[in-house]
């Protein structure tokens, strides 16, 4: 003879019955019921109840929403669900809310900047086909995200999208993604393995300071990677059907000239040149002996094939002091 709660299904009473009896009867209000009757009643309601508890699902008024332009979120419920009316997702929307999870409908064609910023307990997030692209920090400083899978349609990843995501694991990249942007997934530490897919056309200086990636697939030897796309990524291996060409960093080679006029190593403009003569014609003046005399004619300038300037007059004659 088990005894469970129920509700007088006429006045609302809360009971305690004897489930094995084939009639409930109200001590309250003295309705009779058929005990089956009752349990199941009993049973829808609270399920009901239980759902709504649990689920927390967001109603149209826990949202501003103008033109289709999702402007701000006040609800309570860490678990949101974006109203299928909701086209873009303007500025900021989500910023350093406690949400845990968020469901973007299909038909979300525009996702501004910083939408989800700081958002440090979001686990779990949905991404619609229909975006063509991740705005500017959307994801920024969501430290609890392990794990993001862009859908076919994304088409660019902005600036700092997933910056420092700290325990981001696990990203799945489209097939129709074709740009990376600048720090789109720096300092994202615990980012181990990632795989660019061929219709990737550039990488900015989009995964810098990620020291847990071991492992970076590029399918496509055409992608044009940025100078420091994977800066400070000094560890494991790393994997690509053509590697990109390393700057040449060795330091230019020079030469050691010989002396062309006055003494000088090396003569590099026609002033310098000119003024080089000048001594030389002192030293002239003063006696000195040179290997050529010093006539008085017309200066002229011209360089050699090391681009160095040697001096000549009218006739010719290339001027060298002793």
């Amino acid at each position: 003879m088990p005894i469970i709660p129920l509700k007088c299904p006429s006045c609302g009473a809360q009971l305690q019955a004897d489930s094995d009896s084939a009639i409930l009867t109200c001590k309250y209000c003295g309705t009779n019921s058929v005990m089956k009757d009752a349990i199941v009643q009993n049973y829808i309601q609270n399920t009901v109840n239980i759902n709504a508890a649990t689920v927390n699902v967001c109603s149209q008024k826990d949202f501003v929403i103008r033109g289709g332009v999702l402007e701000k979120y006040c609800g309570e419920s860490v678990d949101v669900v974006i109203p299928n009316n909701v086209t873009a997702i303007g500025w900021g929307v989500f910023e350093g809310l406690q949400i845990k999870s968020v469901v973007i409908p299909n038909g979300v064609r525009e996702m501004s900047g910083d939408v989800f910023k700081n958002c440090t307990a979001l686990t779990s997030v949905k991404i619609p086909n229909s975006l063509a692209k991740i705005g500017f920090g959307a994801f920024w400083g969501c430290t609890a995200l392990k794990s993001v899978t862009l859908p076919d349609g994304i088409k660019e990843i902005e600036d700092l999208a997933f910056n420092n995501c700290t325990s981001l694991a696990s990203v799945t990249l489209p097939a129709s993604l074709t740009r990376i942007s600048g720090c789109a997934f720096a300092d994202c530490t615990a980012l181990k393995s990632i795989t660019i897919p061929k219709s990737v056309e550039s990488i900015l200086h989009a995964f810098g300071g990620c020291p847990a990636l071991k492992s970076v697939t590029i399918l496509n030897d055409k992608t044009h990677i940025g100078t420091d796309a994977f800066k400070k990524y000094e560890y494991g291996e790393y994997i690509a059907e053509k590697t990109p060409k390393k700057p040449n960093t060795s330091p230019k080679k020079t030469e050691k000239l010989p002396k062309h006029v006055g003494g000088m190593e090396s003569v590099n403009t026609a002033a310098e040149a000119l003024r080089a003569f000048s001594r030389a014609s002192a030293q002239a003046a003063a006696g000195k002996r040179t290997t050529e005399p010093i006539r008085k004619a017309q200066k002229r300038t011209h360089a050699n094939k090391h681009g160095c300037v040697f001096i000549t007059n009218s006739a010719g004659d290339r001027r060298r002091a002793e």
